[in-house]
């Protein structure tokens, strides 16, 4: 078969071997994997892209700690035994006697996978926000605020608190890993009680301005003494 034909028939398969997952298609692996586990061949059908290049990234995850071998299963009638990945950490099962592991060594490199698992890991960490995540792990605040939104979409990453601005407005959402439903959002606060809040806040700084003047006065009028004696 010729190399036209050949990639035609991939692409009639839904294998494009050439197609880059992205930080979008690295999340979207981890959640279906959450959702249940799966092997790599089946990871690499569901999202068209070779087997190969989904070995690589399902190992990759798998060096850091987001996936675990949960399983093993025969791979084709004559193929060799094949890992079952399940999401998060876990204890590796071990390969079935007498088979051997179709399995590849640690792969290295793909910054864009570690950079969505060092995403992930803070989002584990604490409730955080678009903007201070991007400042957090070095990334476009842009790309960031779009892949939390895709992550939140499928249901990798959930609303998990809020926080309230000072001067009143539309309260910020706080991201964290895991599923489940959003945290509901707080009432947004009347005009008048912001109103009355920051007058309270002017009267106070006032107040603290004035005790500063009484305080300055006496050491004003000690350092004038010393300078006329």
């Amino acid at each position: 078969m010729t190399a036209a034909p050949a990639k035609k028939a991939a692409k009639k398969r839904g294998r494009n071997t050439g197609k880059k997952l992205g930080w979008a298609g690295y999340a979207s692996v981890l959640r279906s994997i959450k959702a249940a586990p799966q092997t790599a061949q089946q990871l690499a059908e569901r999202f068209g892209i070779g087997i190969q290049s989904m070995r690589r990234v399902v190992t990759r995850f798998h060096d850091l700690g987001m996936l675990h071998r949960c399983g093993w299963q025969k791979g084709g009638l004559r193929g060799p035994c094949v890992p079952v990945y399940g999401y998060g950490p876990g204890t590796d099962a071990t390969p079935p006697e007498g088979h051997r592991a179709a399995d590849r060594p640690a792969s290295r490199g793909m910054s864009e996978l570690v950079q969505v698992v060092h995403i992930l890991r803070r989002l584990e960490q604490e409730p955080i926000g678009k903007v201070a995540l991007a400042a957090a792990v070095g990334s476009s605040p842009m790309r960031v605020a779009l892949f939390v939104d895709h992550c939140h979409r499928i249901g990798l990453v959930r609303i998990a608190d809020w926080s309230l601005r000072l001067r009143g407005g539309r309260p910020g959402a706080l991201y964290g890993l895991g599923t489940g439903a959003d945290a509901p959002r707080p009432a947004r606060v009347p005009r008048s009680v912001i109103q009355r809040r920051n007058r309270a806040a002017r009267r106070e700084r006032q107040s603290t301005l004035h005790m500063i003047g009484l305080t300055a006065r006496p050491l004003a009028g000690q350092q004038a003494q010393g300078a006329s004696a």
